[in-house]
């Protein structure tokens, strides 16, 4: 990952555009819809979250996976969740955050408002 994106999940991806709204489809995860906020055109992108910005959900979610690594930091827990053969997503969440062990099966999703895409040149 480049040096100023940060500590970053970048997901290859591919994007349609219909009536002002994304159709994303990672790679690793199920299709959903965003606006389109920046004239993007369809293509392949690279789908970048941040660790901080990906949140363990009950209900429908775009990424399910297994849960590979779990480190406890003192203010939070770092998590590992394998979501495809060579894909690991890297995770930030609370302490409070209870009943996490290696092995688990996660549902994740991303905040709203806070995916990126970065356009892969083809």
């Amino acid at each position: 990952v480049a040096k100023f994106l940060g500590d970053a999940n970048l997901i290859p991806c591919h994007v349609e555009t219909t009536a002002g709204k994304l159709t994303i489809n990672p790679q690793a995860g199920h299709s959903f819809l965003h606006p389109a906020t920046r004239g993007e055109e369809p293509g392949t992108y690279l789908l970048m979250i941040r660790p901080e910005d990906l949140v363990i959900t009950s209900g429908e979610a775009i990424f399910e996976g297994q849960l590979i690594t779990l480190e406890y930091l003192g203010y939070g827990y770092y998590l590992e969740v394998k979501i495809a053969k060579e894909l690991v997503l890297k995770i930030n969440v609370s302490k409070e955050q209870q009943g996490l062990h290696k092995g688990q099966f996660l549902k994740l999703t991303p905040k709203k408002g806070k995916i990126k895409l970065i356009p892969i040149n083809s």
